[in-house]
């Protein structure tokens, strides 16, 4: 058994015992937010969220912005991946916070390195 998946089954538990199956449920993808999401959203500001796919998790920052991008960095090698994501929106309701990490989630994950990657993304709300 390896360092990685180790880690990786620690960090599944400690989501689960701390925020149970999560709020938001699309399929195999468990989302729980960290903040509570205005109905009004400035541009500048950001949410965060808990993300698990399944496999892992990663804390994923949405942040209103103009432009469309992801980052993604991995200080540590058995730390969790964090992830901003950049786009331009007015509101965040669940079907949209839903396609954001659907999207995510198809463009693929990083693997466990320490990486820092940003790249730009097409908008799917």
């Amino acid at each position: 058994m390896s360092y990685q998946y180790r880690d990786r089954r620690s960090r599944l538990r400690g989501f689960h015992s701390v925020y149970g199956n999560g709020k938001i449920k699309a399929a195999n993808l468990q989302i729980e937010p960290v903040h509570l999401i205005p109905e009004k959203i400035q541009r500048g500001d950001e949410f965060d969220f808990w993300f698990n796919n399944g496999k892992d998790i990663f804390l994923v920052t949405l942040e209103r912005s103009l432009e469309s991008r992801i980052f993604s960095q991995r200080i540590q090698r058995r730390s969790h991946l964090s992830l901003r994501v950049k786009l331009d929106f007015n509101r965040l309701t669940r079907p949209d916070i839903i396609k954001i990490f659907e999207l995510i989630s198809d463009l693929g994950l990083p693997g466990n390195k320490f990486i820092r990657l940003s790249r730009p993304i097409t908008s799917p709300i």
